[in-house]
């Protein structure tokens, strides 16, 4: 009898010890993830404010080192077109986050401009229409799917596709000389020489629409900034004005 009345006795007590052990527990428990949120919060913060002072420092400190009083106000009107023009073309989101083409854009940085043009091909879909002219689902009567029609269909889709990357990544030009034995056709066999009507028309007029809306936007922007620094109303353009527009017809 004493002998469970002692047993009974320590039971109690170990469940007392066991009980203000858990509530000490779940109060750090609770502390720690309170202190874990307040550090979270604070961090979010100073990343923002790294992301907006990196920002500042690109508008203030441009990589050109020009020495006039004009570099930064050409250096931000620069970043905010490109900003726009990213917006535009799908690149990132009116919130500044990343969007799907911008992994590729980034990751072929190098072959600017020439990726930009890439991108507008496949957000428009003019790849996907290659791919799909150039397939067996093509052939209405299955039967004639021989193992040589097969392979003239993936050859034509293959050269297709070959055209577009080919005018669009490493263009080199050709010497005078060269360009005259390339006419005559003594190059068929060892180099690859292509025309822009070899990238079809789908393709160049998707590129042709790219190109207007990315020289229409910078327009705006150039034409904004010399009628800022021209001295004349908004409503009436200077002759740098009419310059620049004159200027950028002839390039466009």
């Amino acid at each position: 009898r004493l002998a469970l009345r002692y047993a009974y006795g320590v039971s109690e007590e170990v469940e007392e010890k066991e009980a203000d052990f858990s509530g000490t527990t779940a109060a750090a428990i609770s502390n720690t993830a309170a202190q874990a949120r307040e550090r979270a919060a604070k961090e979010a913060a100073a990343d923002r404010e790294a992301v907006l002072a990196g920002a500042q420092r690109l508008l203030r400190l441009p990589f050109l080192v020009v020495q006039q009083p004009a570099a930064a106000e050409q250096q931000a009107l620069h970043f905010r077109f490109s900003m726009e023009y990213l917006v535009r073309t799908g690149m990132l989101a009116r919130d500044g986050s990343a969007c799907d083409p911008a992994g590729l854009v980034a990751h072929l940085c190098y072959t600017e401009s020439a990726v930009f043009a890439l991108a507008a091909l496949l957000r428009s879909g003019v790849l996907e229409d290659i791919v799909k002219t150039h397939s067996e689902d093509q052939v209405a009567d299955k039967s004639k799917l021989t193992k040589q029609v097969k392979e003239r269909i993936t050859a034509a889709r293959d050269q297709a596709l070959l055209s577009v990357f080919c005018n669009l990544f490493e263009r080199l030009p050709l010497h005078p000389r060269q360009a005259a034995q390339a006419r005559r056709g003594q190059f068929r066999t060892s180099k690859v020489v292509l025309t822009a009507d070899e990238m079809g028309v789908s393709a160049l007029r998707e590129l042709q629409r790219h190109n207007s809306r990315a020289v229409a936007l910078f327009s705006r922007y150039l034409l904004a900034y010399v009628l800022a620094h021209s001295g004349e109303a908004a409503e009436g353009e200077s002759e740098g004005a009419r310059n620049a527009r004159a200027l950028l017809a002839q390039h466009s």
